[in-house]
C-alpha cells in the first residue's frame, strides 16, 4: 500500500462564521492507495508512517482486506465467508495499534444469500461504526457487483470528526451527482469515497469533481 497523499484541509468555519481565528479546527487526511488486499503485516508499518505525520483520518480504500469477490462473474460462498472473516481480521488488527487515528473504509456484511457493502468509521477508541450501505452497483467484467451484492437500508453515511461534517459515498455511487448533491445540503464538508476501480482513473477524476460541484463539499477518494 502507499500513502498517496496527505492533505492538511483548511480552517473550518462554522456557518456566519467570519473569524479568521487560528483556532478553527484543521484536520490532516490520509488517501491510501493498496493492491489488491490489505495484509495485516503490513499494518504497523502504515500506521507508524501516519502517526508519524500526524494524521487525523485516514480513508482506506473500498473493501481494503481480502481479494476483490466481483472480480468472479459467479457468487462463491465459501470467497464470501473468506471476505468476512478477513475484514473482521484486518478491522481487529488495525484497532490493536491504539494509533489514535480514525479510519473510514467499507467491509461486508452477511446480507442474507448475498453481501451488504457497508461504509464503516473505525473510530480512535477502536470502536467500529456503520455509515451506509451501497446502494449502487456495477456489472462489467471484472466488477460483477450485482452478482455478489444487495443493497442494503438506506441509510445517511454523515458523521462529524471534530468540527468536520463527512459523509461518504462508496465507488460507483460517485458516478450520481444527486447523491453528492444530498450530501452538500445535508451540510457535509467533506466526502470521502473508498472505491475499488482499478488503474483506469481518468473518468473518476471527472466523476469526483462532479461530485464536489453538486454538493460544494471537499471531496477525496482512496482506491484499491
Amino acid at each position: 500500500q502507499s500513502t498517496r497523499s496527505v492533505s492538511r484541509m483548511p480552517p473550518l468555519a462554522t456557518r456566519g462564521d467570519t473569524s479568521t481565528s487560528a483556532s478553527r479546527r484543521v484536520m490532516k487526511l490520509a488517501i491510501v492507495d493498496s493492491p489488491d488486499g490489505l495484509e495485516e503485516d503490513t499494518l504497523v508499518d502504515l500506521v507508524t508512517s501516519l502517526t508519524t505525520l500526524g494524521v487525523d483520518v485516514a480513508l482506506l480504500p473500498e473493501l481494503p482486506f481480502g481479494p476483490w469477490l466481483a472480480e468472479a462473474d459467479v457468487f462463491d460462498r465459501d470467497r464470501a465467508v473468506f471476505s468476512l472473516t478477513r475484514h473482521d481480521q484486518g478491522l481487529r488488527a488495525l484497532a490493536s495499534t491504539g494509533a489514535g487515528i480514525a479510519f473510514i473504509t467499507s467491509r461486508p456484511m452477511s446480507g442474507g444469500t448475498r453481501l451488504f457493502n457497508t461504509a464503516v468509521i473505525l473510530h480512535p477508541s477502536g470502536a467500529v461504526d456503520s455509515l451506509h450501505d451501497k446502494q449502487v452497483f456495477s456489472d462489467t467484467p471484472g466488477w460483477h457487483e450485482t452478482t455478489h451484492n444487495v443493497p442494503g437500508p438506506v441509510r445517511s453515511g454523515r458523521l462529524t470528526v471534530g468540527r468536520w461534517r463527512i459523509a461518504t459515498l462508496l465507488s460507483a455511487e460517485a458516478m450520481f451527482p444527486e447523491l453528492a448533491r444530498a450530501h452538500g445540503r445535508a451540510g457535509a464538508d467533506l466526502i470521502l469515497v473508498p472505491r475499488a476501480s482499478g488503474a483506469d482513473v481518468e473518468l473518476w477524476r471527472i466523476s469526483l469533481r462532479m461530485a464536489a460541484l453538486a454538493s460544494g463539499s471537499f471531496v477525496a477518494s482512496a482506491n484499491k
